[in-house]
């Protein structure tokens, strides 16, 4: 049933996309980096997929590379957790964090390698959603990561950690070149956010700007549209926070930084009052204050 797998590939890929470093999943896995490249052109191969963008010296999953990464994650995290449910005395801490799919693949999976370089016993347990309200069903869940209002009422068994708040702003790649007519790249979505920061809004708060739109071209996700920018098909509206990695790898860069459209909700890290002192969950709840904290300044 299993044949067909290619487990050290995976092995590889899952290691390389949290670590964010070839190298770094090199030592993880106790082997050479071109071990890891040759694994990772091996899976790309199996797959028939492109799953990573290759710049320079660095590497970025693509969108497909990103679902691959949850679902490889999520089974190599369930296959462990299961194997050391038979050793009980030597379970690792672990903390589960569930937030937005976009959210994970642009803001957290591209810092989750420093977690694991200052807490190596610590697992993360990443579980993804398409959907930005607040679920409460699953009592495995520790810390959830959400885009919510400022004034709304909180659930009394939750704790609240502002971490940033929402803005968005224009961005291209940094190989854009400017022409009369641009064209701009949107995201269709009935979500509230996208509903009121969009390039209709944009455009008429900034009009005096005078900027001409030529073609617009139109993606379902933040993320989708994101790496379409980054391959150049246009100016693109998005999250300052979502982008911030990105832009500081130097696959985006800010065209009218001074103009952006401020939303009235913020980014919140909440977790269930009853963890709060668990070793994992507060190690990870600062941790994620610290990674506010550098975001700001």
């Amino acid at each position: 049933m299993f044949k067909d797998l290619p487990l050290n590939a995976l092995r590889a890929f899952e290691a390389t996309a949290r670590l964010g470093e070839i190298k770094l999943a090199a030592q993880e896995l106790f082997v050479t980096p071109a071990a890891v490249s040759q694994q990772l052109k091996k899976l790309e191969q199996h797959l028939q997929l492109n799953l990573w963008e290759r710049h320079a010296n660095q590497i970025v999953l693509t969108a497909i590379g990103a679902q691959l990464y949850e679902v490889c994650h999520r089974s190599l995290f369930d296959l462990q957790a299961g194997i050391q449910t038979l050793r009980p005395e030597k379970r690792a801490l672990s903390v589960c964090v569930q937030m937005p799919t976009t959210m994970a693949s642009l803001w957290l999976i591209p810092r989750l390698g420093d977690f694991y370089r200052q807490y190596p016993d610590i697992d993360v347990h990443l579980l993804t959603s398409g959907e930005w309200r607040l679920p409460d069903s699953d009592l495995n869940i520790d810390v959830f990561l959400r885009c919510l209002p400022e004034q709304e009422a909180f659930d009394a068994q939750f704790g609240y950690e502002p971490l940033f708040a929402e803005s968005m702003s224009v961005y291209a790649s940094p190989h854009f070149y400017w022409q009369d007519a641009v064209n701009v790249i949107a995201i269709q979505s009935d979500d509230c956010v996208y509903q009121a920061m969009n390039w209709r809004v944009w455009l008429e708060k900034y009009a005096h700007l005078g900027v001409q739109v030529g073609q617009t071209r139109v993606f379902d996700t933040e993320n989708d549209a994101i790496q379409a920018a980054i391959a150049g098909y246009g100016l693109v509206l998005a999250s300052d926070a979502l982008v911030s990695k990105t832009v500081e790898q130097g696959l985006l860069r800010p065209i009218f930084p001074q103009h952006s459209l401020v939303w009235h909700e913020s980014y919140y890290a909440v977790y269930r009052l009853a963890r709060q002192r668990h070793t994992a969950v507060a190690t990870w709840l600062k941790w994620l204050q610290e990674q506010a904290y550098l975001q700001k300044t």
